[in-house]
């Protein structure tokens, strides 16, 4: 199960490199470039990861929405791959049982 949900990629940044991302974005939407941000009643993204050496835990409001309208024309929102896919597929995994 694991290997499915691939927490280390999830795991992979810090909560203060996803505080710093910024809140808009530079977006296209058939030809046309605008301001992609001011996101509300969406989801925030959560992962938490527990070990011997004690509990992280990442968050980001919105991240799927970030992630599909800023990509590919603010890199920095690359980011949140990891997080999206791997909440996405436990989310799917915890669905199916």
């Amino acid at each position: 199960m694991l290997s499915i949900i691939e927490p280390e990629k999830g795991m992979k940044h810090t909560q203060e490199e996803f505080y710093a991302l910024p809140v808009a974005c530079d977006s296209e939407f058939r030809e046309k470039k605008g301001m992609a941000g001011g996101v509300s009643d969406a989801a925030t993204y959560r992962l938490t990861e527990k070990s011997d050496k004690g509990i992280i835990s990442l968050s980001f409001y919105a991240a799927d929405f970030y992630l599909r309208n800023c990509l590919p024309l603010n890199a920095e929102f690359k980011i949140l791959t990891g997080m999206v896919n791997s909440v996405d597929r436990l989310t799917s995994a915890a669905n199916s049982l």
